[in-house]
């Protein structure tokens, strides 16, 4: 589970990231979806464990 955890948050953020890239600083305005998707995205990210967290315990061994 942490593995995945921690592989769906980084992708997840560097894909949210890019996107606001694409769109340049409007990509954060509140009229457009990108920024509200990134936001949302960071925090899933947080909830239950960032992703270097998750990453940390699957390689201490404590992944259930």
């Amino acid at each position: 589970m942490s593995a995945s955890k921690a592989a769906v948050g980084r992708s997840g953020l560097f894909v949210g990231r890019q996107g606001v890239q694409l769109h340049g600083g409007i990509g954060m305005a509140e009229q457009y979806a990108v920024g509200h998707y990134l936001k949302r995205l960071m925090t899933l990210d947080m909830l239950f464990g960032d992703a270097r967290h998750h990453q940390a315990r699957y390689v201490a061994g404590m992944d259930i």
